[in-house]
């Protein structure tokens, strides 16, 4: 579906994580009746910029915002086409392959810790989310729980969020070409070995 047909007024978005870019690189799609009244947060000199013929005042606002370093921006094009280029179909086998893993990770992961799968196949990208066992202990505050540091501490790059509330917490789960079933089936052991 392209980002016109959903008919938001802005969608925006990040593509350090499924497109492998650098972190700073994203973008921000603004429906054609939005356009005159979207401005970037920081205002350099596009704001005074003469406008030449069939230029655009939002492409001139955005486009350079004082002296950050737009170098990850510069790459978007080459991460897209690297990674769209990691299956024979292109992006649309990529999202298939991760989609694939994400719902095998999550198979993985209820099985081993006896988890009922919260949400149908028909709702899974290449993110799953799933509830953990509460945990015991008085509330650490923030948004994360202490079984995410215990986890990166094991080795295992993943977010445990505190949700809605302590002493509920919930797994989220990313699948990507660069991981593999086996990083999963170490996380649930890891995880079952540790009683959660």
């Amino acid at each position: 579906m392209a980002v016109d047909e959903l008919g938001a007024s802005w969608y925006t978005g990040n593509l350090h994580k499924w497109t492998c870019a650098p972190k700073g690189a994203g973008f921000l799609h603004t429906r054609a009746d939005r356009i005159e009244e979207t401005v970037p947060t920081v205002i350099s000199h596009g704001w005074n910029a003469p406008m030449v013929e069939g230029g655009s005042r939002y492409q001139a606002l955005f486009d350079w915002v004082g002296t950050d370093d737009v170098s990850q921006w510069l790459v978007i094009p080459d991460a897209l086409r690297v990674v769209g280029g990691l299956e024979p179909g292109g992006w649309s086998a990529v999202m298939k392959a991760n989609r694939e893993l994400a719902l095998a990770a999550r198979g993985v992961l209820c099985d081993t810790l006896g988890i009922v799968r919260p949400a149908p196949d028909e709702m899974v990208g290449s993110m799953v989310a799933l509830p953990l066992t509460d945990r015991e202990g008085d509330d650490p505050g923030g948004l994360l729980s202490p079984l995410n540091i215990e986890l990166l501490d094991a080795g295992f790059e993943t977010l445990v969020m505190i949700w809605p509330q302590w002493p509920h917490q919930v797994l989220r789960v990313s699948a990507h070409h660069y991981n593999t079933l086996d990083e999963y089936r170490a996380l649930a052991t890891h995880l079952s070995r540790v009683g959660v």
